[in-house]
């Protein structure tokens, strides 16, 4: 197994498995071509593969599949969760057992590299997409716990319609149900999502993505009517109708 040092947080952590130098050392040239891909290290067979995904950040394997020992397909089958798999082999019949296994593409030694980039364009666009499902998850499932009958209540941030200051209390409202909390806004601003919250007004503060309408000095959501005030609603149309908006 070879090391390499140095990353960069913009470009794909790339591991190579092939048992012939020559060959690993030909992946390496390409990737080292590639401006968003990063040689991380390399691997002579499956198993010092698997032991080194399982202890570091890999985001695509450049995978052969003729390997002494264990093949580059057994080793998949054995990966709970592999990373993105790009095959480089001398042979096309393990193509349909490669695709069954959801590799991002198969590619044929020898590889040029124009068709090495195709592939390596997909792979950037899996983990785009990847991230985007992850982080849409990770905002989903946010919550905050407020104080309520001589205990705690979680409630899911997504579930939230608005909430309104009332001085040392506020109004948090839900689509079927209210709850009225000894707290500032200001204090529940602080464990609220920027991205999912936006303070319309000094006394309302609402969830964007239930935003039905704004017009005037008006933000309908779930039917209801919230002041917008004039110094907010530039910065509410530029951060996020703008960014969203259908010409």
């Amino acid at each position: 197994m070879e090391i390499y040092s140095g990353t960069n947080e913009h470009t794909l952590q790339c591991l190579v498995v092939d048992d012939e130098p020559i060959a690993r050392q030909g992946i390496m040239d390409l990737i080292q071509r590639t401006d968003f891909l990063h040689i991380t290290a390399s691997c002579a067979s499956a198993m010092e593969a698997i032991r080194f995904v399982e202890t570091n950040k890999i985001d695509v394997i450049f995978l052969d599949i003729n390997m002494p020992s264990m093949n580059g397909l057994e080793m998949l089958d054995k990966m709970k969760s592999p990373p993105i798999v790009i095959i480089t082999t001398a042979y096309s019949e393990y193509a349909i057992e490669g695709y069954r296994l959801q590799v991002a593409d198969y590619l044929l030694k020898p590889i040029e590299y124009n068709r090495f980039r195709q592939a390596a364009l997909k792979a950037l666009q899996i983990y785009r997409q990847r991230n985007i499902v992850e982080q849409q998850d990770n905002v989903e499932d946010r919550y905050i716990y407020v104080r309520q009958e001589g205990g705690f209540l979680r409630i899911l941030q997504q579930d939230i319609l608005y909430i309104r200051s009332m001085e040392n209390y506020v109004n948090i409202k839900l689509t079927d149900r209210q709850f009225i909390v000894h707290t500032t806004m200001q204090s529940i601003e602080k464990v609220l999502d920027t991205n999912r919250f936006f303070r319309i007004h000094r006394s309302f503060l609402v969830n964007v993505r239930r935003i039905e309408s704004i017009s005037g000095g008006r933000v309908i959501i779930d039917g209801h009517s919230l002041p917008l005030s004039r110094r907010r609603k530039e910065e509410l149309l530029k951060s996020i109708v703008y960014k969203n908006i259908a010409d």
